[in-house]
C-alpha cells in the first residue's frame, strides 16, 4: 500500500535497478512497461496530484479505500453498515484521484466490488475512471448500463452524485438514475 511520495520514489528506484540488472543479463522488458500504484488509502488519494508526477498510472482499490476512509473493517459484522457503496467522503477521494490523473495525462482504473454494480460503474466512468475491473459476470450488465445513455449523461449524473452530502442523499441521486431501465 503506497501512501507517500518517498515510497513511490523507492518503488521507481527498485524498478530501475531490476530493469538494469535484467538488461545486463540480456533480458529486455516489454516496450511500454509502466509503473503504477494502487490507491487504497486516504493518504494516497489526498496526495494523488503529487504522486501522479511519479507514476504512469493509478488503480484505485475501492474496497480498501472504503475500509480505510470509513475506519470500518468490511469483514467485521458490527461495522459492515458503514461499508456502503455510497459514502460522499470516498467518492470525493475517488474524484480527487481522477482529477489528478487527468491533469497529468495518466490512466486511472478502479477495481473492487464498486465497479461491478451496473448502477455505479457508469457513474465511475462519468467521473473519468478509464478502466473498470470487475468479475466477468458483471461485465455484460455494466457495459449494457453504460451504453444505455451517452457519456455526457453519466458525467452529469456523476457530478450530481458528488453534490450529495450524505449516503442517503447519494442513494436518492442513484434512485433517480435507476428510474430509467438501468438494472
Amino acid at each position: 500500500m503506497i501512501t507517500t511520495l518517498e515510497e513511490v520514489r523507492r518503488l521507481r528506484a527498485v524498478y530501475e535497478s531490476v530493469r538494469q540488472k535484467l538488461e545486463g543479463e540480456g533480458v529486455m522488458l516489454l516496450p511500454g512497461s509502466q509503473v503504477g500504484i494502487m490507491v487504497e488509502t486516504p493518504a494516497a488519494a489526498v496526495m494523488a496530484d503529487v504522486l501522479a508526477r511519479e507514476v504512469d498510472f493509478f488503480s484505485i482499490g475501492a474496497n480498501d479505500l472504503y475500509q480505510y476512509t470509513m475506519a470500518a473493517d468490511r469483514t467485521n459484522s458490527r461495522v459492515t453498515s458503514m461499508f456502503g457503496m455510497l459514502e460522499p467522503a470516498v467518492w470525493h477521494l475517488i474524484e480527487r484521484v481522477v482529477r489528478a490523473s487527468m491533469a497529468h495525462g495518466k490512466l486511472v482504473a478502479l477495481c473492487g466490488e464498486l465497479a461491478a454494480d451496473p448502477k455505479i460503474g457508469p457513474l465511475l466512468a462519468g467521473l473519468g475512471v478509464q478502466e473498470l475491473s470487475m468479475n466477468p459476470a458483471a461485465i455484460v450488465r455494466v457495459k449494457a448500463a453504460l451504453h444505455e445513455y451517452p457519456m455526457d449523461y453519466w458525467r452529469q449524473q456523476a457530478q450530481e452524485l458528488l453534490k450529495a452530502e450524505t449516503a442517503t442523499e447519494m442513494q436518492t441521486v442513484l434512485q433517480g438514475i435507476s428510474a430509467g431501465s438501468v438494472t
